[in-house]
Formats: structure tokens, sequence, C-alpha cells
């Protein structure tokens, strides 16, 4: 069964940047090491730029599996979770059942 997710994180301003690298690298690490990975993408709210959401598919819970279980996934996660612990960070996970996707021809 495929598996989507939105993960949001409220994150100290000192500290957005350090979360924006974390997971930019992590995806960058995961899209060339993971063929379960269909898409992971890092967005930064414009309204307010604290806020950064994750979208995240793959194309089997084992291929969710594969990707937490990476040493990248390790290091951006425990960046925030160290965030959290600190009162610096909070974070909502999502689980999503697709109802209608579409795709625009070459996107």
């Amino acid at each position: 069964m495929e598996r989507y997710l939105t993960i949001t994180m409220q994150i100290d301003p000192a500290h957005v940047q350090d979360v924006i690298d974390a997971y930019a690298e992590h995806g960058r690490v995961a899209a060339a090491t993971e063929p379960g990975l269909v898409r992971f993408d890092v967005h930064q709210d414009q309204a307010d730029p604290t806020r950064i959401i994750l979208y995240e598919a793959y194309a089997s819970d084992a291929a969710h599996a594969a990707h937490v279980a990476g040493d990248s996934h390790k290091r951006a996660r425990g960046l925030v979770d160290s965030l959290i612990e600190r009162g610096k960070a909070r974070r909502e996970a999502l689980n999503l059942s697709p109802v209608f996707t579409h795709a625009a021809p070459g996107g």
C-alpha cells in the first residue's frame, strides 16, 4: 500500500535554516538511495517562515520503514527532536489517504 505523509514543524527562528539544510540534505540522500521513495518535498510557509512542511510519498509501507531506518533520516529527525526537547520546535505528522491526485504534464 502506498504511503503519504505531511509533517508540519514550527521551528524557533534561530534554527530554521539548520532544519531546512538538514532536511534538504536528507532528501537528496534519500532520493539517491531509496528506490521506494516517490516524493520528498521541503516547503517553507510564505506567511510564516518558521513553519516548515514536509510532503513525503512512498511506494509502500516497507519503503517508508526503510526510509525511517536510514542514517540521514535519523540525523535530520534527531536535530528536530533535540529542538523539541529544548522547547525550540513543535512537530505534527499526518498520514494521508489519497482521494484524488493529479500531476501536471511533465510534472
